[in-house]
């Protein structure tokens, strides 16, 4: 096979992935199966959903909006991080953490993105209030950007190491649960002393209405009946995320030509995720090498600002198209079946996430703190870096707010990315 001439095919599919982002890279449920698997009518189905895309809109939300952050808001404990804590170690703490990676890609004022935001804005809103509680409610601290920088902690790590790739109701790793929850913990102690700037709630565009008590309790039997296997609901094998029609027409080749090189819809996902991931790394890696080239650097602490500036870089989302392609791609995952074709592209890319985890600490010529090894640093930063661009993605006001950190003005989330680090440093 002539690799250029594949290497060219996947380009032009990951091209038009980029500029088609939409629902269209969800799967769909038809309104027959989904009646069929809970044993109602079709007829009933009808009354609540017309069509198959309003099914998969309101599913997805719903499925969006279960998981840890749900399970802590109900906590009765006032301690927020003992609520996150037990919400980890519970089972099926990673429901929701794919599907809304997948919504928060959706563009702008679909239905499905704006039900997601609206949501979140709730679940933000409430813990920064708790933060602002527990830290004696200063004024200058921006403790929404605070709570989005925890939360995109635990989504990052759910993604990353999430039990969805082996069980859809495993429970998560409890020692890196706990590891995840003590670093949240640190990071909203540490914002108070370090972070200076306005905090306002976030706003938005009305919620989209609400599905009916009855479709609701439909979605919740549709839901298990995914979760049971009686319904194939996420990443079938049968489903390429891209139509190859589609990509034979931009190539200008027939689509059984295209076919020879994708007969299967795996082989082509699993070309459109290596190149996603790949394509993610050449961003990490020039906003690295620009920022630390425009930057003049005399005093080794002037390190950690130019890190800040990367993460400014990178949290850009309306010149950066890579993280929300990746986001897209994030329910190839939701199936250990689909996972396991996958393991080596994303063993690879942990790889490299950790040689550039090393860079940055041979950079700030620091050490890490007891009791968290490299590849533990490494999931936690880069893992809330993807967070980062899941919860900019759903709410992009998040990516206007600035602070004052390290004696200059930032953006607030960028400011939030580096605490990670900051805080699984050894002190100095």
């Amino acid at each position: 096979m002539d690799r250029g001439g594949h290497e060219e095919r996947i380009a032009t599919a990951y091209d038009l992935l980029a500029r088609r982002r939409s629902a269209g890279t969800r799967s769909r449920l038809s309104l027959s199966a989904s009646a069929r698997s809970v044993g109602v009518s079709r007829s009933r189905f009808y009354q609540h959903w017309e069509t198959a895309d309003a099914l998969a809109d309101d599913l997805a939300i719903h499925r969006a909006t279960g998981g840890w952050q749900a399970r802590t808001m109900a906590h009765p404990s006032t301690d927020v991080f003992v609520a996150i804590r037990e919400a980890l170690h519970a089972p099926n703490v990673a429901a929701g953490a794919v599907a809304r990676a997948v919504l928060s890609a959706e563009p702008i004022g679909t239905p499905a993105h704006a039900g997601l935001h609206a949501w979140e804005r709730t679940w933000l809103n409430w813990l920064a209030g708790r933060l602002r509680e527990r830290s004696g409610a200063r004024p200058d601290v921006p403790w929404t950007v605070a709570a989005a920088t925890i939360s995109a902690l635990v989504e990052g790590a759910l993604l990353l190491r999430g039990p969805h790739l082996e069980a859809t109701t495993a429970r998560f790793d409890r020692a890196f649960a706990d590891l995840v929850t003590d670093t949240a913990a640190k990071v909203a102690d540490y914002f108070p002393t370090h972070v200076v700037g306005t905090d306002e709630p976030l706003v938005g565009e009305p919620a989209p209405a609400s599905p009916s008590a009855g479709a609701r309790r439909l979605l919740d039997r549709v839901v298990a009946a995914v979760e049971s296997g009686k319904l194939p609901a996420t990443a079938p094998d049968d489903r390429r995320v891209i139509s190859l029609e589609i990509v034979a027409r931009e190539l200008g080749q027939t689509p059984r030509a295209v076919l020879y090189h994708w007969p299967t819809p795996a082989a082509l996902n699993a070309d459109l995720l290596g190149e996603a991931l790949r394509r993610l790394g050449m961003v990490t890696d020039l906003a690295a090498m620009t920022a630390f080239t425009e930057a003049s650097i005399s005093d080794p602490t002037h390190v950690a600002a130019v890190l800040v500036h990367i993460n400014e870089r990178l949290m850009d989302l309306d010149d950066l198209p890579e993280p929300l392609v990746l986001l897209a791609l994030m329910d190839l995952l939701d199936s250990p079946e689909i996972a396991a074709r996958y393991v080596a592209i994303i063993q690879e890319w942990c790889n490299q996430n950790e040689m550039r985890a090393a860079a940055i600490l041979q950079a700030t010529d620091r050490r890490l703190a007891p009791g968290i090894g490299l590849d533990a640093y490494a999931a936690l930063a880069i893992g809330t870096g993807l967070g980062g661009w899941r919860l900019g993605a759903a709410n992009r006001d998040l990516l206007s707010r600035r602070c004052t950190y390290l004696g200059e003005d930032f953006l607030t989330l960028a400011a939030g990315l580096d605490i990670i680090t900051q805080v699984c440093l050894q002190p100095t």
